[in-house]
């Protein structure tokens, strides 16, 4: 298993693999974006042009994970390839894809995944499909990394026990805190890695920068700005205070809300 960020050339180095081993493979995506950009590296470096599922050439294809994971798909199609890839395998342990994939019998397994890890503690899952960590490249950070904090008034009203898609729903419906962005709060490392991979994904002399709400009247969702400001931080990413008016810090937290602010301060 290969370990990467986003942006540090995966695919580039599984095509290197495929030229090396000389066997048929097939690359298991689980997007149709993550399948074009497959199909375009595998054009461009190997001068392959991939087949499918449906259409396989048995030189290098294209395989979905959706299909794969299905109750009803037969896998054992996989085993006349020596080689299989498992793009972004962090998502392998899902129980569809785990039942396929376990009772196939490949020569070689290599998995890609910047965050080799589960929000549902099945890390070790992941491993035993596709083979211990070979390789982990660290993040080359050249250019300056700004996360911006955005402080909103979202409430919402707990009885009981907490229930997060009546919260989420109730973000949705919040037409003041979505006016200019629509952001859905994640708290898992793994999903936070691979979201602000798209900002730094081929990072140029630009600065990269992430905003987020910190959603603090709302306890739950306050917890989870606290989890994905403390990964961002280890990411790299300066911590930048949201300025309300061009004089005004915007507060980081509910205790700034109601410190008095003094000269200087």
């Amino acid at each position: 298993m290969l370990v990467a960020p986003p942006g540090t050339g995966k695919t580039v180095i599984a095509c290197a693999l495929i030229a090396q081993r000389r066997v048929p493979t097939a690359v298991i995506v689980r997007t149709r974006e993550l399948a074009a950009q497959w199909h375009d590296r595998l054009t461009r470096f190997l001068d392959v042009l991939p087949g499918t599922k449906a259409k396989p050439t048995h030189v290098v294809d294209i395989i979905s994970a959706v299909a794969l994971g299905r109750k009803d798909t037969d896998a054992s199609f996989l085993e006349k390839y020596g080689h299989v890839i498992v793009d972004e395998c962090h998502g392998v342990a899902a129980p569809g894809l785990t039942a396929a994939l376990s009772k196939l019998n490949i020569r070689y397994w290599t998995g890609l995944t910047a965050t080799p890890y589960r929000s549902d503690g099945l890390d070790r899952l992941i491993t035993m499909l596709l083979g211990p960590i070979r390789h982990t490249i660290a993040p080359q950070r050249t250019t300056r990394r700004e996360y911006h904090p955005h402080l909103t008034e979202f409430t919402h009203e707990i009885l009981g026990p907490v229930d997060m898609t009546e919260i989420y729903n109730a973000l949705a419906a919040d037409a003041a805190r979505n006016a200019l962005v629509l952001a859905s709060p994640i708290s898992f490392k793994g999903n936070i890695i691979q979201r602000i991979g798209r900002v730094t994904r081929g990072e140029t002399n630009a600065t990269a920068t992430v905003h987020d709400f910190n959603d603090y009247n709302c306890p739950p969702l306050a917890t989870m700005f606290k989890r994905r400001q403390r990964v961002i931080k280890n990411e790299g990413f300066d911590i930048i205070p949201v300025t309300g008016t061009p004089d005004t810090p915007l507060p980081l937290s509910p205790a700034d809300v109601s410190a008095p602010r003094t000269a200087g301060s």
